[in-house]
């Protein structure tokens, strides 16, 4: 039994049909050509469905990785989230002063290190900056003696922290 190629070349976009060049006749001015249309046999192949076929193409192969993974004991993750923060070094200064001539304008967290405990039992250094700190240099009182470092909703505390009105 003999199979027929389907003949390869343009793709007519607008009917989907897939155009094979036959025939070229020249003349002495200009220069014609003679097409046969032949319908595609997979939709897919249409420019129109293209976009479709790749992705179902990529769905499947992720699904593929995936299920491969899976029988092979390999655990995807689930998402890291940040499940809590310690003070691991409390910052250079602690005394500031709210009027006179050492008058400080912001707190200062130079020196200060936070770590953080993620879920997937992993602890890694946190950057944090001044705006993490309550209460905030402007609210603060004579009273205040701590802080309370926030990260998401993750909480620390850091203690003997003087303010001199």
């Amino acid at each position: 039994a003999r199979t027929v190629k389907e003949p390869t070349g343009f793709l007519n976009k607008s009917t989907n049909f897939r155009r094979r060049k036959m025939k070229t006749t020249k003349t002495a001015a200009l220069k014609t050509s003679v097409f046969r249309e032949y319908p595609l046999k997979n939709a897919c192949f249409s420019v129109h469905r293209a976009r479709n076929c790749k992705k179902l193409f990529v769905v499947f192969c992720v699904s593929f990785i995936a299920a491969f993974l899976a029988s092979c004991g390999v655990e995807i993750p689930e998402t890291i989230e940040l499940v809590s923060i310690a003070v691991t070094q409390h910052p250079a200064k602690k005394a500031y002063n709210k009027s006179g001539s050492n008058k400080d304008t912001a707190w200062s967290i130079t020196g200060m290190a936070v770590a953080g405990s993620f879920s997937d039992g992993n602890t890694r250094p946190i950057t944090i900056t001044a705006s993490s700190i309550t209460p905030t240099f402007a609210d603060a009182t004579a009273s205040t003696t701590s802080w309370t470092v926030t990260v998401g909703k993750a909480t620390a505390t850091v203690d003997g922290i003087t303010v001199n009105p």
